[in-house]
């Protein structure tokens, strides 16, 4: 297979551009999957590898360019004698198929080619469909690809197919995962995308010491699991947000009480009748 991602005005001139992943099959033409996203990202090749699983098989090659989706770009002075599998990588070992990358377009001209026709063709088709978001796009595209691969897709006479068998479900979810290494911290959580997760294991917590290393793993569907370096399985548990108060008690908040204002000191009038007997007393004792 030929793989490849182009970033266009899919949906119109007007309207933001976004990526079409595609792979083709070099010996037939068929277009064997495809996906809109809004940028060329892990999750656009996955959704087009679940297509090419659940239809086709495991593919023996996919040729690609040199996206940092599938190659890690390590140079050559730094640490290490291998380059590291990336996850599209990791994958496609599990798979048993081989990742070949290139910086050459000729290479893979198959989907080069194809990538051109589609922005002539499906383009067009998308906007007299009227369609306007990327869920349109990709509900579009089944339809779309039926009938292109009938009309210009080689005939399979005489074509050997190296595609393993077609995958479940469960299995495809299996494999194209994502995984993240974490370290327990010590409230016996994980951190993983900005979300704090509990280790669960049938149904119950376990606290794992902290400074536990662990593989966190989000499955195709969104599963979340989680891995020890004892190949302990355990389930990853959103921890709920911290309330202000336990619900277990009403709590009820009373407004402080304000303090009585000072009374300032009243300071009698003249006529006020203690000032008048100090002053007659004054006027005495003044007389004597």
């Amino acid at each position: 297979l030929q793989m490849d991602a182009s970033w266009e005005h899919w949906l119109g001139p007007t309207l933001p551009k976004i990526t079409l992943h595609i792979a083709v099959d070099d010996a037939s033409g068929i277009v064997v999957g495809a996906n809109f996203q809004p940028q060329e990202t892990l999750t656009g090749y996955y959704e087009v590898m679940a297509q090419i699983l659940s239809t086709c098989g495991a593919p023996a090659e996919i040729l690609t360019d040199r996206r940092t989706v599938f190659n890690s770009n390590k140079k050559a002075d730094t640490p290490g004698q291998e380059n590291p599998l990336t996850t599209f990588g990791y994958a496609c070992q599990t798979l048993g198929t081989r990742l070949s990358v290139t910086s050459i377009p000729q290479a893979k001209g198959r989907v080069e080619r194809m990538i051109q026709t589609f922005q002539s063709r499906l383009g067009s088709e998308l906007r007299l469909a009227k369609v306007s978001t990327i869920e349109q796009a990709n509900m579009f595209l089944k339809g779309f690809l039926r009938r292109f691969n009938k009309q210009f897709a080689l005939p399979l006479e005489g074509i050997t197919s190296v595609f393993d068998k077609q995958m479940s479900v469960s299995e495809i979810d299996r494999i194209l995962i994502v995984a993240r290494e974490r370290t327990v911290s010590r409230g016996h959580t994980i951190q993983l995308e900005n979300q704090t997760y509990q280790t669960v294991q049938d149904n119950q917590l376990v606290c794992l010491p902290p400074k536990t290393k662990l593989l966190a793993i989000r499955t195709y569907k969104g599963h979340l699991y989680a891995t020890d370096t004892n190949d302990h399985l355990y389930d990853l548990v959103p921890l709920p947000a911290h309330e202000e108060h336990s619900l277990a008690f009403e709590v009820v908040v009373e407004a402080p009480a304000k303090p009585k204002p000072k009374r300032k000191p009243r300071k009698p009038s003249i006529t006020h009748p203690w000032r008048l007997m100090n002053y007659r007393d004054y006027l005495m004792r003044s007389e004597e």
